[in-house]
């Protein structure tokens, strides 16, 4: 395990050397190109419909399912713990907004 995150380290390392020094253009360039030449629509809804998961509208909902969920299945305390986990300042903020 601790070589992984050694590896991983040296990984971020690297990546930061290259794009201080200006020398990430090269490969940016080349995996947007990669990327851009995969395009479709469908591909391009899918996308979109993994980034609204990301959403406040979609978490918050899904989030009070999971607790009330483990809460009904006998897993109070683990539901209790899970609440404060499943929200950031985000997902408080649309609570209190909308």
């Amino acid at each position: 395990m601790i070589a992984i995150g050694g590896l991983g380290l040296i990984l971020f390392v690297w990546l930061a050397y290259l794009v201080s020094s200006g020398a990430a253009g090269g490969f940016d360039s080349r995996v947007r190109q990669a990327v851009h030449s995969c395009v479709s629509p469908l591909i391009t809804r899918i996308m979109t419909g993994a980034t609204l998961l990301g959403e406040s509208l979609f978490l918050v909902p899904f989030a009070a399912f999971c607790c009330w969920r483990m809460a009904s299945g006998g897993h109070r305390r683990d539901a209790l713990l899970c609440v404060p986990s499943m929200f950031d300042s985000s997902k408080v903020k649309v609570l209190f907004t909308t």
